[in-house]
């Protein structure tokens, strides 16, 4: 079954990198531009792994995480990709959300890609 991936980046540069780089994979992707898309988005789909930013213009990563994470039955993996924090800055975050990926920008496509094909073969 294919994985089901939203991505959410305020930058379009950045959308379309990912597009052509996730899009390649096989991945099914959807990309939004802030969180007022992506909260719409995820009230109507659900997906396996979300690749956010953190400060996006309109609000936070942070709050899609809260949303990705909320119930008990939640199956959304994250992965937060941030210019916006410096390395132990981003270290915490991702350990309070306990993400089992993030980057700092900019980042490695490779890197991605791995980590996006591990955080994808973990237990639901």
């Amino acid at each position: 079954m294919t994985k089901t991936i939203l991505v959410v980046d305020d930058d379009a540069c950045l959308r379309r990198l990912y597009a052509r780089a996730l899009g390649a994979q096989g991945y099914a992707l959807t990309l939004a531009a802030g969180t007022g898309e992506a909260r719409a988005l995820m009230a109507l789909n659900s997906y396996d792994l979300l690749i956010t930013d953190m400060d996006l213009g309109d609000g936070f990563g942070t709050e899609l995480i809260e949303i990705a994470y909320a119930g008990a039955d939640s199956r959304t993996k994250v992965i937060m990709v941030t210019g916006s924090l410096e390395e132990p800055e981003l270290r915490d975050v991702a350990a309070k959300y306990r993400l089992p990926g993030y980057f700092g920008k900019p980042f490695s496509v490779d890197a991605l890609l791995t980590t996006v094909r591990n955080v994808l073969a973990l237990p639901e």
